[in-house]
């Protein structure tokens, strides 16, 4: 439009512009009966899920969390901000009994870490192999990995209606 009306060029071809980006993926995310059917495993790998599902962390972040950043219904982490400051984490309802259930085995052993708590393997690498691929076979969505459980979280968030700013500074 400068060009066109500095007279350096006699068409406005910012007319024939769009700005509509094309979508390079669908991000998979698990459906509410997919976490139903997890909330009724007896899989370990299901407490995970669920605690994955309800804060929208990064998979291989929670395998990392110091249990001292641990509290009642949020834990402090993940990957610091571009401020260098840690996140502020709650967890969401779905996951709140998964999360203390391993939070107090974690207590109880003296671990170091919230995962120290968790009944399946504690390197996450292993989870994302073994437990968390016997998970979705059990529900029958093969296929999806445990950041799956991240676009969950932002999607129902967003459905939900949160506040864009917050979502942001959760995840």
């Amino acid at each position: 439009r400068w060009a066109y009306e500095e007279g350096i060029t006699l068409t406005n071809n910012a007319d024939n512009l769009t700005t509509a980006a094309k979508q390079l993926s669908v991000r998979e995310t698990l459906l509410d009966a997919d976490i139903k059917a997890i909330k009724k495993s007896k899989l370990p790998a299901a407490d995970i899920a669920l605690i994955l599902v309800s804060c929208g962390c990064r998979p291989g972040e929670l395998f990392k969390v110091p249990l001292a950043d641990c509290f009642d219904d949020y834990f402090v982490g993940g990957s610091k901000t571009e401020a260098g400051k840690d996140r502020v984490i709650p967890i969401g309802s779905d996951g709140l009994d998964a999360y203390q259930r391993i939070r107090t085995e974690a207590i109880g052993k003296g671990s170091d870490l919230l995962i120290g708590g968790y009944k399946g393997s504690h390197v996450y690498s292993n989870y994302a192999k073994r437990e968390w691929k016997a998970l979705m076979a059990e529900i029958g969505r093969e296929g999806r990995t445990p950041y799956t459980c991240r676009h969950t979280f932002i999607t129902n968030a967003i459905r939900a209606g949160m506040d864009l700013p917050v979502l942001e500074a959760i995840v």
